[in-house]
Order: C-alpha cells, then structure tokens, then sequence
C-alpha cells in the first residue's frame, strides 16, 4: 500500500511504502559458507579494465528469441581476475565473490533485454540492459560467479521469433572471499554529490581528449590517501552541433595509445548515464576519455572506496546475492500501482529488504546500502503538457535533495543503470530512500544484485529511576540490546584538459555458497 503525504507547502507529495520483496512463501536469501575470521570478505581489488567477451569476434552473433537464449563465459581467471580455485569442492571459486564489470549490448536486430546471472542461480525476472535495434546500449553490473566460475548472459526480443546481437564484457574490479588471503578496499556510501558539470564552464570534452578531475577532498570524499577509489555515475550529453557517435572510458589515467575497453557508448544526440567503479590515479584524480565530437561530461559521486579498515569490521564489505531479485515495480498492485509523476518526490521503506537478506538462513545483518539495476519505463504525459525527456535523481531519505541523477529517460525508451542506493530515515522508516522524478510520468524498477553491510549497533543501557514510597523503595534495571560501440586504438593524439569540479560486533564470514533459487 502507497500513503502519500501532503507537504505544508501544498507542492510535492511524499509516498512511504513498505516494499514487498518476492512471492509469499518465498524468502529472499544470501548463501554463505563459514572460514572464520572476516579478513578480506567482500572487499574490492581493482584491475586495469579488460575486454573478457567480444562475441564479434564469434563466427556467430549471440541469437535472441521471444524464451531468450543464453551462452555461459568462464569469467574467473580472465581479464587480472585470480586462477579459479575449488579446494572445498562446492563448484563454485573459493577466492572471487563477485565481479565488478561493463556490459555492452552492440547493434542488436531488435528490440530486447539483456540479463546476467551466475550458472546455476535461478534465471528470475530482472534484465541488466535495455535496448532497441540498432543502438549499443552499455550498463555496469556486480556478478556473483557460479559454478565452475561462470557466468550465464541471456538475450531476450520479446516481439521477434529470431535475432541476434553482439555482447562486450569488460572487467574492472572484483570482490574477495573471506578466504583471500590479500586485503581489498572498503565501500562507504555517500549523499549523492555532483563533482563535475561542463555545462557549468562551457567546455565540452573534444575528440581523442581527456578531461581530468580531482576526486579527493571533493563533496562528502576524504582527502587523505586512503581514499583510493570512486563509485560514481558518468552521464554523456552529445546533444551539440559537434557531437558525433562516441564512446567514453573513465580511467585512473589514460595510455597515451588510448583506451582498450569502454563505459559509456552513445550515437549523436543522445544523452546518457552507466555507472562507474574507478581507481584513482597517485595524485587522487581520475581521467575521462572522449573518442569522437564534442560531448558535455557531468560525474556524480555515489560513493568511495578506502583501505585500511580493521579486519574485524563489518562496515563496506558487499556481498551479492545469489540471484538478482525485485524489490521495486511501481507497475505492480503491491506497489501502488502508481508512476512517478512530474516533481514528485516519494521516499520508499526498504526496512522489509534489509530484513529479509539472510546467510544460512540467519539475517546477515545490519546494512547501509543495496546495489542493483534501476530502471525506468513507460515515461509518458499524463496532462496537456508534452515532456521530451525526464531526470530520476534516487537519495538517502532524510537529507536534502542532491543535485545529481542516475538515469536520464525519453519517450518510447526503458533506461537502466547500476544504483548504489543509500539508505536514509524517516519517521515512519528506519532505512528509506527518495525518488524524484522531473518530469513526466514514468514508472520505476529496482533490482538488487548486493548489499552494502554496516557495523552491528553498540548495545544500549537503560537504567529506571529510583521510586521511593511509605512502603517500599523500588529499583528497576533493564537493559536493551539493538539486536562499444567498440573501443579502438588509434594513432590520433590525445590531447589533456584538465578541469576543476563545478560545485559548489560479531559478524558473520562472507563466502557465497553454491547458487540456487531466490
């Protein structure tokens, strides 16, 4: 049920919904496997991006049907990722827990979805990208392996009985086991915060160029060293007179070869946002590489990566779930069956989510974030007013409303991207989070791929007064516990631009056991 609240200001309503997570009877549930001491469990280790998957370079493309059809890539060992290793013999790599990647749909036949998953989890109903025929079409994605270190990519056309369509993968990053014997970074959410806005300054990003920006000490990030990498959204603008097909890659630094692999690709015209996980570079920046035209870059960070936390923490660690699983359709009866409208402003419970996550069938414990694939559809008028094309901007609630987005959408388009979803709180919510859309009417899905633990809560003391009567003095204690297009390398000389930002408790041990149903 949706109950939305009026503001005093008679302007912008606020729904509050508990969220219905999966089908009555089902439960929603992270396996896990005991190795003691939590050591380097769900921390992340960078790698310099790396195409894994060119099906181009197949004698066949990857076909698609109405049912989907699938094919399987052995993604342990590829690309820096560690030699896949199954001492415990349970099918499934001992030491990589999840991987963090980019996936590009290139020229698809048709209309159609995308969905990734490791081999042996249940297939469910999320999708990973969206797109129409013709159109490359990229998203990010964190991936737990199945077995035998597998992943399984299916491709969906809903309205044609046969096509096809090319997939790139390139690999970025991966998070351990706790078995792992060499420590990783931690993740720390943050209020969303906008870095970098060319529009701002009036200079777009040109050909074979690359626009650096300083990341530490930025907004909500720390200056010091430990901060060592940027969980952010990357949105494109190639709306100018001089804009041309294009693809951009976000690097530490960028070879003066150019990039090898991509993150965002996008033909003339087009706006549009992938989110990026990205090491800095020794002096706290990161590089932004524009292949062709004149394109408008804006960077919103989400959150950061820092080392240095203690080994028996829980703070930051991500831990994926076995399967994606739905947790928002505003589509659905049990979610109100409502859109988005234009300038409205909803803050939704994920108190049930949080609760629901278990290893073993125990609840792991508190979180503070969860990562997962929005995506927004149907964007459509609902009043004599056209819309051309809308902004979502997703938020912990409680806080002011960032100036930054996660998805940009126009008419006739489903638009995902990879969220790191900040939770908040309300009065009637311990963990919430805020949607606002723009403009328009548009309908909204969250899949959850990972959550972001947080530290158990310190235990809290509370100590009655001392009531004395005539009779007898009464003391009462309790105590309460808180229980590519394609990337190509050519001779063209890159030129620099460099720019600077515009604006203003005893934890459980994280090692995914063998995947299975949600």
């Amino acid at each position: 049920m949706i109950r939305r609240l009026l503001t005093a200001a008679g302007i912008v309503l606020v729904a509050v919904s508990g969220v219905t997570l999966v089908r009555s009877g089902a439960s929603m549930v992270v396996d896990a496997a005991s190795f003691g001491d939590l050591g380097a469990g769900g921390e992340f280790h960078a790698l310099s991006p790396a195409r894994v998957v060119d099906t181009r370079q197949w004698a066949t493309a990857p076909r698609m049907d109405p049912e989907g059809r699938s094919f399987s890539v052995d993604i342990v060992g590829l690309g820096g990722l560690p030699a896949p290793i199954d001492d415990d013999g349970d099918g499934l790599d001992d030491r990589v827990l999840a991987v963090a990647m980019t996936v590009t749909v290139v020229d698809p036949s048709a209309d159609g979805f995308l969905s990734m998953r490791g081999v042996g989890a249940a297939r469910g109903e999320s999708s990973l990208v969206n797109f129409v025929a013709h159109d490359d079409v990229p998203n990010s994605a964190i991936i737990r392996p199945g077995v035998g270190g597998a992943v399984e990519v299916t491709l969906t056309a809903p309205w044609v009985r046969r096509g096809s369509a090319d997939v790139l993968i390139d690999v970025f990053g991966w998070f351990s086991t706790s078995v792992h014997t060499e420590r990783g970074a931690r993740l720390v959410p943050t209020q969303p915060f906008r870095l970098i806005d060319t529009r701002r300054v009036q200079s777009p990003l040109g050909p074979d160029s690359i626009l650096k920006v300083d990341v530490r000490g930025r907004g909500p990030v720390p200056v010091g060293s430990e901060v060592i990498g940027l969980v952010a959204n990357l949105t494109a603008v190639n709306d100018l007179v001089t804009s041309e097909d294009t693809y951009l890659s976000v690097l530490p630094s960028v070879p003066s070869s150019g990039p090898t692999t991509s993150n965002v690709n996008l033909r003339a015209g087009a706006t549009r946002p992938v989110s990026v996980i990205v090491p800095l570079a020794e002096d706290g920046s990161v590089s932004v590489f524009n292949r062709s035209g004149e394109v408008h870059v804006l960077i919103d960070v989400m959150g950061y990566l820092v080392t240095g936390a203690q080994s028996s923490s829980r703070a930051g660690r991500v831990v994926p779930l076995v399967s994606p699983v739905r947790v928002l359709d505003t589509r659905q009866e049990s979610h109100g069956e409502q859109p988005a409208g234009p300038g409205v402003i909803e803050a939704w419970s994920m108190d049930r989510f949080v609760e629901r996550v278990a290893v073993n069938g125990s609840w792991i414990g508190p979180q503070s974030a969860v990562i997962g694939n929005l995506t927004a559809t149907g964007l459509r008028q609902e009043s004599a007013i056209a819309v051309g094309s809308t902004f979502v901007t997703v938020s912990p609630a409680g806080g002011s409303l960032p100036d930054a987005s996660i998805l940009n959408v126009v008419p006739g388009r489903d638009v995902a991207n990879m969220a790191l979803v900040t939770f908040g709180a309300t009065s009637e919510a311990d963990r919430a989070v805020v949607f606002r859309n723009a403009f328009g009417y548009v309908d909204l899905v969250l899949d959850a791929a990972a959550v972001v633990l947080d530290e158990w809560p310190e235990p809290t003391t509370t100590t009655s007064t001392s009531t004395t009567t005539s009779s007898t003095s009464t003391t009462t204690s309790s105590t309460s516990t808180t229980t590519s297009s394609t990337s190509t390398t050519t001779s063209s000389t890159t030129t620099s631009t460099s720019v600077s930002p515009a604006t203003t408790a005893t934890s459980t041990p994280i090692t995914v056991s063998p995947a299975g149903g949600r």
